[in-house]
């Protein structure tokens, strides 16, 4: 009992330290995609895959040497009752790190959301500890568990499998390996008919296995399809793909984890997808075999193996290989590697060595940089007092106030936040600020809020009122009065993206909008007249605006339109699941009914386009059809 007990405390607070870093580490890296905008497939996997690498080392950082304050944890003595003791000597740890990372620290939370972290002495917790690191390790061997049971199944089904030796398949995978620049020995080529999908299997000798119907595809099909896997097999997919799940398994409770898989296999198909372009040619020939391909079933979902048509939706692949564009090589050049891996290493390891040292630690120095926190995140106490009393010598001051509402925000400090948002919408609603999350977000927290928080909001959305009154010209202006006004008002809404479409008619943003808008309209209509409520849309909607909306895109002339709310409402439909406990079958029913209205936009609109408005129609219709058996 007495090693148990430091075990699962130090092997805990190892990684909850972690997953704060991950965290870090991720913002930084959407900071840094954001920054450096139509980086290619192959460069973002990249980055990725150095994220996730990191993610896996970073609980080796509890053996490191502390050298900079930041919180390793939260203090579990909020739930349970833990007895103060003195820390034992770590038997068998060896080192005195380890010892001394048994005093944990406290992370306590304010009602104005500010972080204290502080060290409440050595303790150890008995029992608590135990049952903890045993929830964990269970579900660390389970995770490990079902990766060596997918990778002996993946294994024996390459066993069961038969070697192609056709001169033609010969022919056309040595044509397409020196395309593509592969270097001998190529893979081997193998079929079963137990895979509907050609797929990858195997890190240190991968093999392509194909659906035993392989010979009734045609010579260009063949290729494609060689060329897809082919890449696989050049970028050496299979190690990152064992890195991800090594990583999702060690941190099998951190959502971070299972989003950085599903990334790094999204990012894997759509750089082999380019590949396979510049090798065949012909992008939307590509789409309609990659369509094709899913259609005959989702492919090997064991072990490691990489299925053609399993790793990522199949619909957003296809839209992107429509929409044209230089298509990379498969491969991220060198100098590439290089950068991330300079940029990487130093914050990795600054992160690793980042332990908790006890003494109070100012909120600026310790939140997360995500998204549009930034600046709050740099931004302390007193250097807010100091931007407070810079604005009040300069109004305009915008940089000073940009900096206040990202820190009052990521603070909670409403009351302060909201006299900023207020001034920035009033004063220049055209600006980047009046567009941002924090000034969107204060025009509809109030719904349905605490009455204050709801005058505030009220306020700001008449105030944009006042400024499209005023600005009616601009389209800035018209764009983000309409986001503000998107869930109280959308009639007023699609008012406003309607002018600033006839305004700045070029501009397809407005048809994403007003297609955002009029699908969410839709949905909410469709489930309230099924007397299932909105299903958690703060949306008000007024009477008779879905039936209008439904009535003119179903019988208009704008079929891009009606493709892109058809498109919208087909994924809403065939990836998400709502109910509402003892309304299942009214809610199947509205979605059911919101499913045929759906087909119907999107027959319409495959008239004018089959080729981009048809692959969502047929998944949409298989839906259906599976939803009439139920």
């Amino acid at each position: 009992m007495i090693a148990i007990e430091p075990w699962s405390a130090a092997l805990l607070e190892a990684l909850a330290g972690a997953s704060v870093r991950a965290l870090i580490l991720a913002g930084m890296a959407v900071l840094a995609l954001r920054w450096r905008r139509g980086l290619t497939a192959p460069v973002a996997h990249a980055l990725w895959a150095v994220v996730t690498m990191a993610m896996l080392l970073l609980p080796l950082g509890s053996l490191l040497p502390p050298v900079v304050p930041l919180p390793a944890a939260v203090d579990l003595s909020r739930w349970v009752r833990m007895p103060e003791k003195s820390a034992p000597a770590a038997a068998g740890l060896g080192t005195a790190v380890l010892a001394q990372r048994l005093a944990p620290m406290v992370m306590e939370i304010d009602s104005r959301g500010g972080w204290q972290v502080k060290a409440v002495g050595p303790r150890v917790v008995w029992g608590w500890w135990s049952v903890a690191g045993a929830v964990y390790l269970a579900g660390l061997l389970v995770m490990l568990g079902r990766l060596a049971v997918g990778s002996i199944l993946a294994g024996r089904l390459v066993g069961r499998s038969a070697r192609v030796r056709e001169e033609r398949m010969g022919e056309a995978l040595e044509a397409v390996a020196r395309e593509q620049g592969a270097p001998m020995p190529w893979p081997e080529v193998l079929e079963s008919a137990e895979v509907t999908a050609p797929v990858v299997v195997g890190r240190r000798a991968p093999a392509i296995l194909l659906p035993d119907g392989w010979r009734e595809w045609d010579d260009w099909k063949l290729r494609a399809v060689l060329a897809h896997e082919l890449a696989h097999v050049r970028r050496g997919d299979g190690r990152s793909v064992v890195l991800a799940a090594w990583n999702r398994a060690v941190f099998w409770f951190h959502p971070l984890a299972w989003w950085l898989e599903r990334r790094l296999a999204s990012l894997c198909e759509q750089a082999c997808d380019d590949a396979a372009v510049r090798t065949v040619g012909d992008a939307p020939r590509y789409a309609q075999v990659l369509w094709d391909i899913a259609a005959a079933g989702p492919g090997l979902r064991i072990g490691t193996a990489q299925s053609m048509a399993g790793a990522s939706p199949v619909g957003r692949r296809i839209e992107r290989l429509l929409e044209g564009g230089t298509r990379s090589t498969g491969l991220a050049p060198w100098r590439f590697w290089v950068w991330i891996v300079l940029g990487t290493l130093p914050v990795v390891v600054f992160l690793a060595m980042a332990q908790a040292r006890g003494a109070i630690v100012d909120p600026g120095d310790v939140r997360p940089d995500w998204h549009w926190y930034q600046d709050g995140f740099r931004t302390s106490a007193e250097e807010a007092r100091e931007l407070e009393r810079e604005v009040a010598r300069e109004a305009g001051a915008l940089g000073a106030r940009a900096r206040l509402v990202a820190y009052y925000c990521y603070n909670a400090d409403f009351e302060a936040l909201g006299t900023h948002v207020l001034w920035v919408i009033a004063n220049h609603p055209e600006s980047e600020l009046a567009g941002t999350g924090p000034v969107m977000m204060w025009s509809l927290t109030g719904l349905g809020g605490p009455g204050e928080m709801e005058r505030l909001a009220e306020k700001a959305r008449q105030l944009w009122k006042e400024q499209v009154a005023r600005h009616g010209g601009e389209v800035r202006v018209l764009g983000h009065a309409a986001a503000a006004l998107h869930w109280a008002e959308p009639a007023e809404s699609e008012r406003l993206l309607l002018r600033a479409r006839a305004l700045d008619g070029e501009n397809s943003h407005w048809v994403g909008r007003l297609a955002a808008l009029y699908s969410e309209v839709i949905a909410v209509d469709f489930h309230r007249r099924a007397g299932v409520g909105s299903m958690g849309s703060p949306m008000r909607l007024d009477d008779g605006l879905g039936e209008r909306v439904r009535r003119e895109l179903a019988g208009g002339t704008d079929l891009e339109m009606a493709g892109r709310v058809g498109t919208a409402l087909a994924m809403r439909l065939v990836q998400t699941r709502e109910w509402k406990l003892g309304q299942e079958g009214a809610m199947r029913e509205a979605r059911r009914a919101m499913g045929e209205y759906t087909v119907g936009l999107l027959e319409r609109a495959s008239g004018s386009d089959a080729v981009r408005w048809a692959p969502p129609l047929a998944e949409l219709r298989r839906w259906l059809g599976r939803e009439r058996q139920r």
